[in-house]
């Protein structure tokens, strides 16, 4: 399965950013919007002493995020 957005292969590093834009500028706001999400999570469970289910649950998303970054950035630049 692959992704929906138009994808040029063949690149790595900077080459794939200059050469994928639209592609990089949607993946990154999405990685932004859950690592957003984990902080303001953890700030809820540390500050106000939430203890929602939902809350747990997007700390959880965001952490995948933060992972997946990582991942994503190694695959790309080291690969």
């Amino acid at each position: 399965m692959g992704s929906v957005l138009p994808y040029k292969e063949g690149y790595s590093g900077l080459e794939l950013i200059s050469h994928n834009p639209l592609q990089v500028v949607i993946t990154v706001l999405i990685f932004a919007a859950g690592i957003a999400a984990a902080i303001i999570g953890l700030k809820a469970v540390i500050r106000k002493k939430e203890r929602s289910v939902l809350v747990f649950l997007v700390i959880l998303i965001g952490v995948y995020y933060i992972l997946s970054f990582c991942g994503v950035a190694v695959n790309v630049f080291f690969n």
